[in-house]
């Protein structure tokens, strides 16, 4: 009976790694979970704030001024909360990396079976496993090099944001008569009826 504590305690320090590393994955899947839901909440009211504008086609000037007023201010809080969200996912994806090789560390390892890193991985590694596997698939030389660019889906809405506030910027611009200086440029004509 003395005997089989110590290897109770010898497994403690496994047992809470595993349990770390479990809570880091949990906790990353949420905060980009977390994120899609945010944006996809602000792209929608976007989106139908874009709608009332066009449909109102100017009636109420003052209505199209505020829209776009509304509008660059939303731009605004959706790049702050996609940047926020953003900065928790590179501090749990660190936290994880970190969960992984203490756990790789703590794990026997045999001719059997060996150490398998997920979130541990040299980036060269990564790009050469996905171009290997690219290189098998039928894609096309141009979504390969896509695909190998790595954009990060959790920047996208970043500059989303960004691109929509400088939008609802030249839309606001356009909804105020500055005299000389600025005015709608002639060579926007609109879609004709």
């Amino acid at each position: 009976m003395c005997e089989e504590a110590p290897k109770a305690n010898e497994n403690e320090p496994l047992m809470a790694a595993k349990r770390l590393y479990e809570q880091c994955l949990d906790i990353r899947n949420f905060e980009i979970s977390q994120l899609a839901n945010r944006n996809n909440f602000l792209m929608i009211f976007q989106g139908v704030l874009f709608a009332g504008l066009v449909q109102s086609s100017g009636t109420f000037p003052v209505v199209s001024f505020m829209a776009c007023l509304t509008g660059i201010v939303v731009s605004w809080f959706q790049t702050q909360i996609a940047a926020g969200a953003k900065y928790w996912q590179e501090h749990w994806e660190y936290e994880l990396k970190e969960a992984e090789i203490r756990l790789l560390g703590l794990l026997p390892v045999s001719e059997e079976r060996t150490a398998v890193k997920l979130f541990s991985k040299s980036r060269e590694q990564i790009k050469n496993d996905v171009q290997s596997r690219l290189e098998v698939g039928t894609e096309s030389l141009i979504i390969r090099a896509l695909i190998l660019k790595k954009y990060s889906v959790s920047k996208v809405p970043i500059k989303l944001g960004l691109s929509l506030m400088g939008i609802w910027t030249v839309l606001l611009l356009c909804t105020v008569n500055f005299g000389w200086c600025i005015t709608v440029p002639d060579f926007i004509t609109g879609f004709k009826r």
